[in-house]
């Protein structure tokens, strides 16, 4: 089997900042199952959890973009360069 790819617009340092996040989010949703009467019944997660999930999610969404918007205009760049 081998290892998923990375799009090359998906930084070493985009991949490390949702690293933290999720390390972040991992940590206090422990803490939180415990204090939670919705959480720590086993059952879906309550709304603050689901949301706090949802905001990870739309960060990356939102990091992938401004990288690839990032990265295609080094490309956009060279290319002119390369025609001037």
């Amino acid at each position: 089997m081998t290892g998923q790819t990375a799009p090359p617009h998906w930084s070493s340092a985009d991949a490390a900042e949702l690293d933290v996040l999720i390390d972040a989010f991992v940590a206090a949703a422990f803490v939180h199952r415990e204090r939670c009467a919705t959480c720590s019944a086993g059952g879906p997660w309550c709304q603050a959890l689901t949301d706090a999930f949802n905001g990870i999610i739309e960060w990356r969404r939102t990091r992938a973009l401004r990288s690839k918007a990032a990265y295609l205009r080094v490309l956009q760049a060279e290319l002119e360069e390369q025609v001037a």
